[in-house]
């Protein structure tokens, strides 16, 4: 961008800020501090290691909501899922739903029903954490290998998902 177009936005954020009620302020503070409890609430109800859904790009509000169904779907359901789905984090995205083994991600798409979540979290078993710790010790031994090899280390970046 040049560096008139960078002034400009400047200027106009400026302009908004200055022009923003502040009630509208005070009522979007209060919508992070809503989806930041949400978020708690899910990570200590489910035990989960994180709890991750900036990747949609809703409001604060929209995001609480639907973390808090989660919440509840959750506890009427809770003698069919596990105690603790600890290490996986869990990522609200508008990808498919899907459990990753590799990465320690549970994935739930917030316009599913909750029983379509309820069938994702129901395939985290036992087995799969195993499979989760398993995959990520050989992950660190493989990247120790790497940075013996390349007599460099190898840090988790914008190109390096690891």
């Amino acid at each position: 961008r040049s560096q008139d177009s960078r002034a400009s936005l400047n200027r106009n954020l400026l302009h908004f800020l200055r022009t923003l009620p502040p009630d509208e302020i005070t009522r979007r503070k209060m919508s992070r501090i809503d989806a930041h409890s949400a978020a708690t609430a899910v990570r200590q109800s489910f035990g989960f290691a994180s709890c991750d859904g900036t990747g949609l790009g809703w409001s604060s509000s929209s995001l609480a909501v639907c973390l808090l169904r989660l919440v509840e779907t959750g506890e009427e359901h809770s003698a069919s899922l596990r105690d603790s789905f600890y290490p996986f984090r869990l990522v609200l995205s508008a990808a498919d739903e899907r459990i990753d083994l590799y990465g320690g991600d549970v994935v739930l798409n917030p316009s599913s029903t909750p029983l379509q979540w309820l069938k994702t979290l129901g395939k985290v078993s036992d087995e799969s954490v195993r499979l989760l710790k398993r995959n990520r010790e050989a992950l660190r031994a493989n990247q120790a290998v790497l940075e013996d090899a390349l007599g460099s280390k190898v840090v988790k970046g914008l190109t390096c998902t690891a």
